[in-house]
């Protein structure tokens, strides 16, 4: 019987598996015509003048060559040219796109965008749940932990939008994986091939190019938790990783010192950013609790609605009337006023966060909240709560390296971007997988919390579920098998126990 067969298939190509069908439907019932936002606007723009030009540019000229740009990174319109040269009805639908605009529809001219980006998503939950196996040494967990990010994660939500979140996700768990592998066989090919998969990731969010600094921090701090410490090999392993980033970045800066004499990896968008990020630094003490009240993960928007004015949460809104990201424009503005027409990125620091350090650094732990929810799922608020939990546990079994290797770039990257940028939501999606895994490996389960627990558990003593559903209320014993799983260890040392006084009788 075909399902028999399924059933008796590997456990982890099933999780994949019935994941990557729940990702297609959703990314099937989503993908309907809609028009484009002006950020993927841009970004179809470029990409077409990547493919008819073969120059990137700032925007698309149609019969004129255009004049060389760096408006945002280039990685991502570069994916997109590269699929158009293989699918035709994808070329003619940039195209399109980038000369009509409001003549054509996002869905079907860019159907194999769409499927690309759906398969992306899958990949990244099959890495994520290679990562979380080889950190946790279970398939059970690793499962969960998949099943966890998939659900926090809005995959097929990117997957129809012109933006590159989900290409972010997949490099970010492969350099992860490369990370773990190189670290355990001890290769250096590994490390120099995470080093180049890093520099991709600067190259398609240029917030990502820090990795190649944090992750080789990292790889040595993380290098005092193990057993048998070798800061020698991790001294080694951090240099490929830095030689292998600079080796794909330094092209592109090279490029970039040639054309416009400096090697900033991109010139507007980090400005516009910045100047965004320091429209924080003007809230008082209250405004700043209800900045964390409002970007509660799941339940902030209802809960501000109940206990923040409304004209205060307009505040921390996405780009909606009122927000404090259109104050951006106003001290964006000031800057250049002031003189600061040549560097206004450095005017802006100067004068917002060494000249003010203390509302700096007040803000600055806003917007690291913002950028730790990174979801709407309230998971989110869970995983953040386990997290030290974890951390403690790892801690005392001495296996915190490996995590810390994994989790430390990601809780770095998000420090960086509370300082650089007002850390969007979607900045920071690969730190769902951390709390994915904290959640898998802290509970064992999706276990239901305090009293409910213990009622389903009924007299048990070891606060458990038994196998055969002793202790549990007969109206609960169908619920409880399902929500209250028993861990292997649990069930093989009653059973173990059992043999043992069977015997001694």
């Amino acid at each position: 019987m075909p399902f028999r067969a399924l059933l008796k298939a590997d456990r982890r190509l099933l999780v994949i598996a019935c994941i990557g069908v729940a990702l297609a439907l959703q990314v099937y019932a989503l993908a309907h015509d809609r028009p484009l936002a002006s950020h993927e606007q841009h970004v179809i723009d470029i990409a077409a003048t990547l493919l008819d030009h073969g120059v990137y540019a700032d925007g698309f000229v149609a019969n004129t060559t255009p004049t060389p740009g760096r408006s945002i990174a280039p990685g991502y319109p570069a994916v997109i040219a590269a699929l158009a040269r293989l699918d035709g009805r994808l070329a003619t639908g940039i195209r399109c796109l980038a000369a009509e605009r409001a003549a054509c529809r996002m869905h079907g001219p860019l159907l194999s965008l769409i499927v690309l980006q759906a398969l992306m998503g899958i990949t990244a939950l099959g890495l994520a749940h290679f990562i979380a196996h080889r950190l946790s040494g279970s398939a059970e967990i690793a499962g969960l932990a998949t099943l966890l990010l998939f659900v926090m994660g809005d995959f097929g939500k990117f997957a129809r939008l012109v933006m590159p979140q989900l290409l972010v996700m997949v490099l970010a768990v492969a350099f992860c994986a490369l990370l773990l592998v190189a670290r355990t066989r001890r290769s250096m090919l590994a490390f120099a091939i995470g080093g180049v998969t890093a520099g991709i990731l600067g190259l398609v969010d240029v917030y990502y190019a820090a990795l190649a600094l944090l992750a080789p921090i990292a790889l040595i701090v993380g290098e005092r938790w193990r057993e048998q410490p070798d800061f020698r090999h991790a001294a080694a392993g951090a240099a490929m990783l830095a030689i292998g980033a600079v080796g794909v970045l330094g092209p592109w800066m090279g490029r970039n010192v040639l054309l416009f004499g400096d090697a900033a990896l991109t010139q507007g968008p980090e400005t516009v950013l910045l100047a965004q990020r320091f429209a924080y630094n003007a809230l008082s003490g209250g405004e700043l609790l209800a900045g964390v009240v409002c970007w509660i993960p799941g339940i902030g928007e209802a809960l501000s609605g109940l206990v923040v004015p409304a004209e205060t949460a307009r505040k921390f809104g996405l780009y909606y009337p009122g927000s404090l990201l259109h104050e951006g424009e106003r001290i964006l503005a000031a800057a250049r006023a002031a003189g600061a027409d040549r560097d206004p990125f450095w005017w802006l620091l100067q004068t917002h966060a060494l000249g003010d350090p203390l509302r700096y650094a007040a803000s600055s732990l806003l917007l690291a909240w913002r950028g730790l929810s990174a979801s709407d799922s309230l998971l989110v608020v869970w995983g953040v709560m386990v997290v030290p939990r974890l951390l403690s546990r790892l801690s005392a079994a001495r296996g915190l390296a490996p995590f810390l290797l994994v989790a430390g770039p990601f809780a770095g990257l998000v420090v960086v971007q509370a300082l650089l940028t007002p850390n969007l939501p979607w900045m920071n999606l690969p730190i769902l997988f951390i709390y994915a895994l904290a959640i898998a490996e802290s509970a064992g389960g999706l276990e239901l919390p305090i009293g409910i627990r213990r009622l389903f558990s009924g007299s048990n003593s070891a606060g458990v579920a038994s196998p055969d559903g002793a202790g549990v209320p007969t109206f609960a014993k169908p619920v409880a098998r399902i929500l209250l799983p028993v861990p292997k260890t649990v069930a093989r040392a009653s059973n173990g126990e059992a043999a043992c006084r069977a015997r001694k009788r």
